[in-house]
């Protein structure tokens, strides 16, 4: 018998995937907010940022790249740049982009090791 956290390992693995994607995007949707731009700079801000990294790492370990093979995540950036676009400016404080950074940083610290894992990596340190 599989121990109950086994199987849930996977369900919580994809969950803190769009949520660092939720947090990434918000954060570039921010730096948007800041230089007072428009909604589509804010939604192009919160893709870049949000699938940005994860591009460049799936393509330096070999794997499929990740936004191309699911469409959540390039809505989890749309949605997550209108939501910042609705709110006023004011209920931001003004360390909510270095806060935001901070956790997606430590959320992919994490994510990237368990994906880099399972997968053959040359450059990658053993």
């Amino acid at each position: 018998m599989v121990p109950q956290t086994v199987q849930m390992a996977p369900a919580m693995i994809s969950g803190l995937d769009l949520f660092g994607i939720a947090v990434f995007a918000a954060s570039g949707a921010l730096a948007a907010a800041q230089r007072k731009q428009t909604l589509v700079t804010f939604s192009f801000f919160a893709l870049i940022t949000g699938a940005g990294g994860g591009t460049v790492r799936d393509l330096l370990i070999g794997a499929p790249v990740f936004w191309v093979q699911d469409w959540r995540f390039a809505a989890t950036c749309l949605i997550t740049a209108g939501l910042v676009w609705v709110t006023p400016r004011t209920v931001w404080n003004d360390r909510a982009l270095d806060w935001f950074d901070a956790v997606g940083i430590a959320i992919y610290a994490v994510f990237g090791t368990w994906k880099r894992s399972p997968l053959a990596c040359l450059y990658c340190p053993q």
